[in-house]
């Protein structure tokens, strides 16, 4: 879940400004405001999730959370391919609705973390190693992160992207 979420978050910021630009054909000054917003509301997703998950607890909120972004997913394809595709505002509306779950889905790993694996290993080791656990979870998302962006570049220069 932890590298999922990560991973597919890199994968879209490092193909972002390339579809805006070269597949919407919009100004390259829209995408950094378009993921200005979509901060934002990341953000706001996860001021939601942490009540959720301490009411209904991390799985059903994590459950809970992937419907809402699987569901949401729907309407903006049929407003896309509606033709309205150069209309500033759906950009805006697509962009907002696209991050408003991935928040509150990459807040659940890290909420679980701090109740399970840090304890597990402190009863099966008799030690405290919350910082090793920490240490190892934030170079594999650095290691991966790396991957993604560099896998972005090589698929786009393979299938023969030329910025003209």
């Amino acid at each position: 879940m932890y590298l999922g979420g990560y991973i597919a978050q890199d994968v879209f910021n490092a193909v972002f400004t390339w579809y805006v630009v070269f597949v919407l054909m919009q100004s390259a000054q829209i995408a950094p405001n378009l993921m200005g917003i979509m901060a934002v509301l990341q953000f706001i997703s996860v001021m939601g999730m942490i009540p959720l998950c301490i009411r209904i607890g991390p799985a059903p909120a994590y459950r809970l959370w992937y419907c809402f972004s699987v569901w949401r997913q729907s309407p903006c394809a049929g407003l896309w391919y509606a033709g309205m595709n150069d209309n500033m505002s759906l950009l805006l509306v697509i962009s907002a609705l696209a991050d408003l779950s991935r928040g509150g889905i990459k807040y659940v790993p890290w909420n679980t973390y701090t109740y399970i694996i840090a304890d597990v290993d402190e009863v099966i080791a008799g030690q405290r190693r919350e910082g090793i656990f920490a240490g190892i979870m934030t170079l594999t998302r650095k290691a991966s992160q790396v991957g993604a962006v560099m896998l972005v570049g090589i698929v786009l220069q393979l299938s023969g992207f030329v910025s003209a």
